[in-house]
């Protein structure tokens, strides 16, 4: 998604389906939060609602609560068969997956017996690990690679760019040098055709048909689907500058008395500005993807589970997602807290910080309640777990976080009222513009002095063109969210999650 108008019409496509309650698709984030009916469709099938008009999308959380866990075998699975059967009879295991030779998924509800399930499948005899989460990190990768080629097309386009510009804005101004006089004047083959208008035509191609084919791809791929967003905008804007400036040179060469115009610069400065404002969008995305990725960090990926009356040294180091409600883990000094749970044995001092804001450590001891994700700081103690999973505290501040990325502030539904007719109104307002300037130039002569070398038809769209060009970027329907997503972001990072954005509009008269 790159504007307003693809998250709209994504919006307006999944709240046309009789199975879908509400849609609610999130520009920055490059979400999207559907309730549905279970009984008429599934979650594969929302997928596949949202692929149809030409979107990427894949399934992030099905909004039950399940751990998935990823098993990478060290060597090609014997009998998958026997696996998949083995875990689909197991107790709390929702589903289970083979994802290739040497990987198995499942996921499980937090009463499920995670653990006894692994232990009878190395009873099998396979070797495996458990693989690392990857719900942000796979997200983080996607929009880095994302980036990485924008960043290598904008460095190809700014190379070409600047040259396009020293020949356009500034060669003019030095008529009186040889050099410029002969970009500017001298006729090419005896045709009115300079070497200027002919560089510039040279240094432009690459730039519209090689950097500007990012915009081309997902321009046909909306008006495919019925769509018209800002892709579209800047294709027909571009091409519609560089189609004009081709025929205008085809002029220059046909006709010894036209002194046309072209607009190349015009196609050239554009792709490479809504580049750049793509790039610091990606920038934004992986701040707040990193503030998100902070908070989820603070969790230890392992703990020592012990026995509740044991004591002295011992336990066993067991993934943290494989833990559930009763379980006891052992916090050593200096270590994080796993889950949320109960001092079962022992006296500590705990840094809260992150969720209190409170600076000096609190003593905790036998009936204390802990925080996963707290700190440890000096002591040690036996944690008996209450909260895991999405049920703890550290992931219900992130559920907080994304769910006010994916709610819109009251500015920001305006801002996508407007995005959504915002391209049509363009290209109407384009058309009428040439056709105004074209009836005036014809039948108000008198009134409408055009521009030397140029005749009515080529006067009128010059204007079209313009109105087109002019609308390109569009900051109104990419601004609003990013500035939501960033603020949320940054305040979960501070330790103020927002779960309603719609109440961070009145802050702004807080003193």
């Amino acid at each position: 998604m790159t504007c307003g108008s693809c998250s709209a019409g994504i919006e307006k496509h999944l709240n046309s389906k009789p199975y879908v309650v509400s849609a609610n698709v999130n520009l920055i984030a490059e979400s999207a939060e559907i309730r549905y009916h279970p009984q008429e469709s599934t979650p594969h099938q929302l997928v596949e609602d949202v692929q149809s008009i030409g979107f990427h999308a894949n399934i992030t959380d099905t909004g039950q609560a399940p751990t998935v866990l990823t098993l990478e075998f060290t060597a090609p699975l014997p009998d998958p068969s026997h696996l998949l059967s083995l875990a689909s009879t197991w107790p709390g295991i929702r589903s289970a997956d083979i994802t290739g030779d040497t990987a198995m998924t499942f996921d499980f509800f937090p009463d499920a017996k995670a653990r006894e399930l692994l232990a009878a499948i190395e009873d099998e005899g396979l070797s495996f690990k458990l693989a690392p989460p990857t719900r942000y990190s796979s997200s983080s990768k996607a929009t880095a690679e994302r980036a990485a080629t924008l960043k290598k097309l904008f460095k190809i386009s700014v190379a070409l760019t600047v040259p396009v510009v020293l020949l356009h804005s500034l060669v003019p101004h030095f008529e009186t040098f040889w050099l410029c006089q002969q970009l500017m004047s001298e006729p090419i083959a005896g045709v009115h055709l300079t070497l200027q208008v002919l560089l510039l035509f040279l240094l432009v191609t690459p730039i519209q048909l090689v950097v500007g084919r990012v915009f081309y791809a997902k321009c046909f791929s909306s008006l495919s689907n019925g769509q018209t967003t800002m892709d579209v905008l800047i294709a027909l804007g571009t091409s519609a500058a560089y189609l004009y400036s081709i025929g205008s040179m085809a002029l220059m060469v046909l006709r010894e008395d036209y002194r046309g115009h072209t607009f190349f610069e015009t196609c050239a400065m554009l792709i490479t500005f809504v580049l750049f404002g793509r790039i610091l969008e990606h920038a934004a995305k992986e701040r707040t993807t990193d503030a998100i990725a902070h908070l989820v960090s603070l969790q230890p990926s392992t703990a020592l589970l012990v026995d509740k009356m044991a004591s002295g040294p011992g336990g066993q180091q067991v993934d943290v997602r494989l833990l559930r409600p009763g379980d006891c883990v052992k916090v050593l000094a200096g270590e994080k807290v796993p889950v949320d749970g109960v001092v079962a044995t022992g006296v500590a001092a705990v840094d809260e910080a992150m969720i209190t804001g409170e600076s000096r450590p609190v003593d905790k001891s036998l009936g204390h309640m802990v925080i996963g994700g707290t700190v440890c700081v000096d002591g040690s103690f036996v944690v008996e777990a209450t909260q895991v999973g999405s049920s703890s505290m550290l992931q219900q501040m992130v559920g907080e976080i994304e769910k006010a990325q994916a709610s819109k502030a009251p500015i920001q539904d305006y801002a996508n009222k407007i995005a959504a007719v915002f391209v049509p109104i363009v290209i109407v307002l384009g058309v009428l513009t040439t056709l105004f300037w074209l009836v005036a130039a014809y039948f108000f002569q008198e009134h409408v002095k055009l521009l030397p070398g140029t005749e009515p038809v080529s006067f009128s769209l010059m204007f079209g063109i313009a109105v087109v060009v002019v609308a390109c970027p569009c900051a109104l329907g990419l601004a609003t969210p990013t500035a939501v997503m960033v603020a949320t972001g940054v305040g979960g990072r501070h330790g103020v999650p927002v779960s309603y954005t719609h109440l961070t509009l009145p802050t702004k008269r807080i003193v």
